[in-house]
């Protein structure tokens, strides 16, 4: 019986240990807009590509700070002429421009980055400065067109998440 019982609990340790390893190997290739192996475990990963598009807005945007932009990061504001706050997460993206069209960098790492949960909040009529170093996820940059992509969620529909770029060429 106890012979059973381990035989059960090992097969039971295997099938967790085969499900995690299918799930982290989803997740870094959703991370470089590859297929993926078993299911997409309720993730959306972007699109390979979109049409360009030039999103711009007068209400709430993104600029580069002039003299800060490099192959390896860069310094933006982000400038909130709106009536309601807006919130950030840390997690952004950097896609480049090829042939009228936009394509999500891919990691140079094999890790997953690690998120912060923090929230950073824009209120109405404020600016904020953040500090980009992306080096680590995708090397540097070689010339081109880039935008980074941030995720955002407004106060007046807290159930929706949005998108703000910033355009910059190196």
């Amino acid at each position: 019986m106890k012979k059973i019982a381990l035989l059960l609990i090992g097969f039971a340790v295997g099938i967790c240990a085969v499900f995690g390893f299918l799930y982290r190997a989803d997740l870094s290739r959703m991370a470089n807009n590859e297929p993926v192996i078993f299911s997409t475990w309720g993730y959306d990963y972007a699109k390979e590509s979109e049409e360009f598009t030039d999103v711009t807005s007068d209400v709430l945007y993104m600029t580069p700070i002039e003299g800060t932009v490099t192959s390896r990061g860069m310094v933006i504001n982000i400038v909130n002429n709106g009536y309601t706050q807006t919130a950030f997460g840390d997690y952004y993206s950097i896609e480049k421009r090829s042939s009228d069209k936009w394509k999500r960098l891919n990691y140079t790492t094999t890790e997953i980055p690690d998120w912060n949960d923090m929230a950073y909040v824009v209120e109405s009529g404020d600016t904020m400065q953040l500090s980009f170093y992306w080096v680590d996820l995708y090397g540097e940059l070689d010339h081109g067109d880039y935008r980074l992509v941030k995720l955002y969620i407004d106060d007046s529909d807290t159930s929706e998440i949005q998108y703000l770029y910033c355009y910059f060429s190196l």
